[in-house]
């Protein structure tokens, strides 16, 4: 009985953590990193928070904004402005 409780308890744990993964890959800080943007996290968060990042034209300074795939980012580095849709990623 035992066993099967911690079988039960370690597949809801992975449920969660496939749900909460699913939506860390939407948001805006995460798909400036994985579009390779920047190169950490870190820097993704500095440039959502100095406010260099527009999401379909607006600024946008939540890291944790969530973008769907119709979206067009902005990005201000300084390598210059680097315009991207997410339905390219």
């Amino acid at each position: 009985k035992s066993l099967k409780l911690v079988y039960r308890n370690l597949q809801d744990y992975f449920e969660k953590m496939r749900f909460y993964k699913k939506g860390l890959e939407k948001t805006l800080a995460y798909i400036l990193y994985k579009k390779q943007v920047v190169s950490t996290m870190t820097n993704a968060l500095q440039l959502i928070n100095e406010g260099n990042v527009q999401v379909n034209n607006k600024k946008v300074n939540l890291p944790n904004y969530i973008c769907n795939s119709k979206d067009t980012i902005w990005v201000k580095t300084s390598k210059g402005i680097q315009k991207f849709r997410l339905t390219d990623f």
